[in-house]
């Protein structure tokens, strides 16, 4: 099966065939890469055009073992997303394949703020996090986030993942206008990247107003799965469940 998708795809669709979810991402841009999802292992990331979305392919996927097909609506729309759907759906209804649908909530986010040009980072090396570009006194390697609580949230030990899980950072001081931090690994850090807190509780909304309006067109479209991210804030699934409940 690996060798048949590899040659169907082309060399540089990158794939993995572990876990018993196995599911693919319908999204606009050239990302390819493997995805772990509710403990378990997505099958790729695909981009959503004519190559992957024709049923042709959604076939091939399914005949591959693929039973859910994601949709990340931080890059898809509405419109494309539906013409996807309803090919599923007649796909499903005329019994050549059973594939369910999955929404990726975008959730909260925290990102880094904008940099002329690319930073990079050697292991052990040692920056600071500011919350607020104006903080900044040392401009060379230090970095923002946009959550306000940053400071406050944090302590001495707490890790920081930037840029999705890629930069790995460790608090090893801590002062009124910023964090200092020490790199774990080496990095090329460039701007708006993703900013991670694991183990604490964030203190925004569990869910957005992208994310309710993505839920009700999930509804609307008969969606079978959501996929919440973010779960360290603690109202999300209440909120999650009052809105998927509501009459």
């Amino acid at each position: 099966i690996r060798e048949a998708l590899m040659e169907y795809w082309g060399a540089s669709r990158a794939f993995d065939l572990r876990g018993t979810y196995r599911g693919v991402t319908l999204i606009d841009d050239d990302a390819v890469e493997p995805s772990d999802v509710a403990e378990t292992l997505e099958l790729a990331r695909m981009v959503s055009g004519p190559a992957t979305a024709s049923s042709e392919m959604l076939e091939a996927l399914y005949r591959a073992w693929v039973n859910v097909i994601r949709f990340n609506f931080s890059h898809a729309d509405y419109d494309s997303a539906t013409v996807i759907i309803e090919r599923i759906k007649e796909l499903n209804h005329s019994g050549k394949t059973s594939l369910a649908l999955l929404l990726d909530t975008k959730g909260p986010e925290l990102r880094t703020g904008d940099v002329k040009e690319k930073i990079s980072y050697s292991t052990s090396e040692r920056f600071r996090i500011y919350t607020h570009i104006s903080k900044i006194i040392e401009w060379e390697k230090s970095l923002t986030c946009d959550y306000p609580y940053l400071i406050e949230d944090i302590q001495i030990g707490d890790a920081v993942e930037i840029d999705s899980g890629l930069f790995h950072v460790v608090v090893v001081g801590k002062w009124d206008e910023y964090l200092e931090v020490e790199a774990k690994n080496d990095a090329l850090i460039g701007s708006r990247r993703h900013v991670n807190l694991p183990g604490i509780k964030i203190r925004m909304p569990g869910i957005t107003e992208k994310d309710k309006q993505d839920l009700l067109f999930a509804i609307k479209m008969g969606f079978h799965f959501i996929e919440r991210n973010h779960l360290e804030c603690s109202s999300g699934d209440w909120n999650l469940q009052r809105l998927l409940l509501r009459p």
